[in-house]
């Protein structure tokens, strides 16, 4: 699938350089085609749900602190790699998302290691797949893996406690701090947000790349080129970018920005 998928993307690079509009409309198909036989060979789906528990091997890609009425929980972006049941592999590659109690485990696992841990594999009524284990699960690692999931929570969390003891009203610091890190867990704040229609500030989106971008494009322009002031910007909102994650609205609005500098190149 994957030979095919290049061959397909090759053929249609040929074409478009000879008929512009042919090759378009071929080159979107190829596209479109790819990205289904890539997918279709990284991620495998289980045939069937098992009803005992199994062996999860787990990787966690990103974690945060979330507050909800009911208490605070550790909300994880994860892949899971494989899941084993009565010794076969039913799964491969699937995204999860896991929810974990703050107070159900005495260490919660780090996102800087690949887990395996005895789990059942479900599925909800939308056909979305989850993972179902006790409280006192066992999260035993597996390897330490490269990545900087657990460093941007630590990132955040240390930019998080200097702005709320920076700033006396707690409503103030939460909000500014969300706008900085994207994290909201003031839920007062976010009702009263989404009482006025406003809750899409709450996501970091174009609108938190322009005002930061403008700030460092006017700091640059006063003492650098033009050119020179677009690549600090550049660098700069990248690395802000690092620090955010890798969210939709955050990659797209980086995208965008990285766009708009490098039109001062191109002229």
């Amino acid at each position: 699938p994957i030979s095919l998928a290049l061959t397909l993307l090759l053929l249609a690079v040929c074409t478009i350089l000879q008929k512009e509009p042919l090759g378009r409309l071929i080159l979107a198909l190829a596209v479109s085609a790819a990205a289904f036989m890539l997918t279709s060979q990284r991620h495998k789906f289980p045939d069937y749900l098992p009803k005992g528990d199994g062996s999860a091997v787990v990787s966690l890609t990103s974690v945060s602190l979330k507050k909800t009425p009911f208490g605070k929980v550790w909300n994880y972006n994860a892949t899971l790699h494989s899941y084993y049941y009565n010794g076969s592999s039913l799964t491969e590659n699937i995204p999860l998302k896991l929810t974990v109690p703050y107070d159900a485990l005495k260490q919660r696992p780090k996102a800087d290691s690949t887990y395996i841990v005895k789990a059942s594999l479900k599925q909800s009524s939308k056909g979305n797949f989850y993972l179902s284990f006790a409280n006192d699960a066992s999260w035993e690692p597996l390897t330490h893996d490269w990545g900087i999931a657990e460093w941007r929570y630590q990132a955040k969390s240390t930019l998080n406690d200097m702005i709320r003891h920076s700033i006396s009203d707690p409503h103030a610091a939460a909000f500014l701090s969300g706008m900085v890190t994207g994290a909201f867990d003031d839920q007062v704040l976010s009702f009263e947000l989404g009482r006025f229609g406003l809750q899409h500030l709450m996501a970091i989106s174009g609108l938190h790349f322009s005002i930061l971008s403008s700030i460092a494009g006017f700091i640059c322009c006063a003492f650098l080129s033009k050119k020179n002031a677009a690549c600090a910007v550049i660098a700069t909102m990248t690395a802000y970018f690092i620090f955010l994650g890798g969210s939709p609205s955050v990659i797209r609005a980086w995208i965008t920005l990285l766009l708009s500098l490098c039109a001062f190149f191109f002229e």
